[in-house]
């Protein structure tokens, strides 16, 4: 198969939307993976995620593996907030799938690229959006995203997991506060998505659509809590005067 060069270029791009996150033990090393997204919003840095996979225990962000240190650096998360819709009209409340956390203004993370002996060959910044989150998907563009999976822990000091990234996703239907997106091929199986939890699906444009929280094997969909959704709970924190 040809893929043409500004295919490539977007599928790139997509590897760059993701941010590793890891779950720590009591011992500071890692448990756990997903994944979320870095949102710049009115001046100030959030990472998006969903909460099932971030709402309980002691969650970091991946920054990038120092050579000197021979570790990653990791910013701690402080308080993880969650969303809760109201509908108006019946007074009863649903807590949707979906998580965030500000970070300081100056956070980076990037994808570092390492040769056999461990040393750093080149790295690039992992994107930060910058968006208002209203935007909502459109049937006739192609979706994607990307994630760590095939996680594994090679010894007592070492968490290792694969990078991949998953194009050709169609928008199907909005389902409440959810979007659903048609696969390309039939679904893998739930354990080839482990760890892209939380992930942006962005479309060719660049722009965040969702954050993938399931999937359906037998429909062959992808799951995921829509941003657009969120917007009042995050414009109230922001507004609240909260800092990170």
């Amino acid at each position: 198969m040809i893929v043409s060069e500004q295919s490539m270029q977007w599928l790139h791009f997509v590897s760059l939307t993701s941010i590793p996150l890891c779950k720590l033990d009591e011992n500071e090393l890692p448990c756990s993976v997903a994944s979320g997204c870095l949102a710049n919003i009115g001046g100030r840095k959030l990472i998006l995620s969903v909460s099932h996979a971030t709402g309980k225990g002691h969650w970091a962000a991946e920054m990038r593996f120092d050579p000197k240190q021979q570790k990653t650096l990791v910013h701690h998360f402080g308080d993880v907030w969650s969303v809760v819709h109201l509908d108006q009209n019946t007074s009863m409340t649903e807590e949707l799938d979906v998580s965030f956390t500000e970070v300081p203004i100056d956070f980076f993370s990037v994808m570092q690229e390492r040769n056999s002996t461990g040393k750093v060959i080149a790295e690039r910044p992992r994107h930060e959006f910058e968006t208002t989150l209203q935007d909502l998907p459109e049937a006739s563009e192609i979706y994607a995203f990307s994630g760590r999976v095939r996680t594994a822990k090679l010894d007592e000091t070492t968490f290792w997991s694969e990078p991949t990234v998953y194009p050709g996703l169609k928008y199907l239907r909005t389902d409440g506060h959810y979007h659903v997106f048609k696969l390309p091929v039939p679904h893998p199986g739930h354990e080839a998505f482990q760890g892209c939890s939380g992930a942006p699906i962005v479309d060719r444009n660049g722009v965040v659509v969702a954050l993938v929280c399931s999937g359906n094997i037998a429909a062959a969909t992808i799951t995921g809590v829509s941003v657009q959704r969120i917007v009042g709970a995050i414009q109230t924190y922001l507004a609240s005067g909260a800092n990170a």
